[in-house]
């Protein structure tokens, strides 16, 4: 699990989040279906936020978080939906990314899907992440630099 570094701006009438930096995170609760970060890491993630901004000269904040969910559905779960609504009491724009490992055939061939999600007044997780599901292959990660691409392995594997 980690927090996802980038902005959030306006494009052709909908919101684009440009996700910079994916940041591994430790989780603060050891219970299988909970990946929460602590205020400390949060504070941290935001201090290397400004930094990046200042060093790049590229608008930089923490705009969403990240999980896998290894060897289940890439749904997000009743937690998943809960978590998001916490973090988009804080901002609106945070998103929620799900990526989930599996081997879906005899052929033992492995499977990455990732959804993008946000919590929905009413907390339903169903309409939160209907339309979103995309496959996603190893390939797909090349444009990300190598930072982020182990970062999102390492999420995805359960790490």
């Amino acid at each position: 699990m980690g927090l996802l570094l980038g902005d959030i701006r306006g494009e052709e009438g909908s919101l684009v989040a440009h996700i910079r930096r994916a940041v591994p995170q430790i989780r603060t609760d050891r219970r299988k279906d909970r990946v929460e970060t602590s205020p400390e890491q949060m504070a941290a993630c935001s201090a290397l936020a400004e930094h990046v901004s200042s060093s790049t000269g590229l608008p930089t904040r923490v705009v969403g978080w990240y999980h896998s969910h290894p060897h289940i559905t890439v749904l997000p779960s009743h937690v998943d939906v809960n978590t998001q609504a916490m973090y988009q009491m804080l901002d609106e724009g945070f998103i929620g990314l799900i990526f989930s490992v599996f081997n879906s055939a005899p052929s033992k061939e492995q499977t990455i899907q990732v959804t993008a999600f946000q919590s929905l007044p009413g907390g339903d997780a169903a309409a939160a992440a209907a339309g979103l599901l995309q496959g996603v292959s190893s390939d797909d990660l090349a444009g990300l630099d190598l930072q982020t691409q182990e970062a999102l392995r390492a999420s995805a594997a359960g790490e």
